[in-house]
């Protein structure tokens, strides 16, 4: 997972050196509303492309809504352009529930939301946040690894089909 966020990170400008597919930048661009991507391996090997991923809209998920299912079994990584890098109240669903990293692009600014040894951390990749925008994440994944303890109790069988172990 590690070079395809490296993709990511490339076609977000963090990293020159790399080599994105030219019309993934273009799809990279911030958008109005949300609009989101699966990034998968291209037939150029350590090369990621999007792919769109309309039926994903992770601002309108609710508590009972199920994630779409994805359009690439080989995704490694979900984007989502946004208005704002507000981490939503369902956003940790991505990751938990498709076991992906997944980023944010809005503004010029790039934030990347991850689980790392069962904790939830956003890195800015490119950008930075404002204290308001700090204090106000720092507070939504709080609340946010509250729910990921809760949801990770829960047995197996009595999760949804779509938070099941894959």
């Amino acid at each position: 997972m590690i070079s395809a966020l490296a993709a990511i990170l490339a076609l977000a400008g963090a990293a020159p050196d790399a080599k994105p597919i030219p019309q993934a930048t273009a799809k990279l661009a911030p958008a109005p509303g949300e609009s989101c991507s699966i990034h998968r391996p291209s037939t150029q090997p350590g090369v990621y492309g999007p792919q769109d991923f309309p039926a994903l809209k992770p601002l309108s998920l609710t508590a009972r809504t199920s994630l779409p299912q994805l359009p690439a079994p080989d995704g490694v990584v979900i984007s989502c352009n946004r208005p704002s890098l507000t981490f939503g109240p369902e956003d940790f669903r991505i990751i938990t529930e498709y076991g992906l990293p997944f980023v944010i692009l809005s503004g010029g600014r790039t934030a990347a939301f991850e689980l790392n040894e069962g904790t939830l951390r956003i890195r800015m990749i490119v950008g930075d946040l404002s204290q308001a925008e700090a204090d106000t994440m720092k507070a939504m994944i709080a609340a946010t690894e509250q729910r990921i303890q809760a949801q990770a109790k829960m047995s197996p069988s009595s999760r949804p089909a779509a938070q099941r172990p894959r």
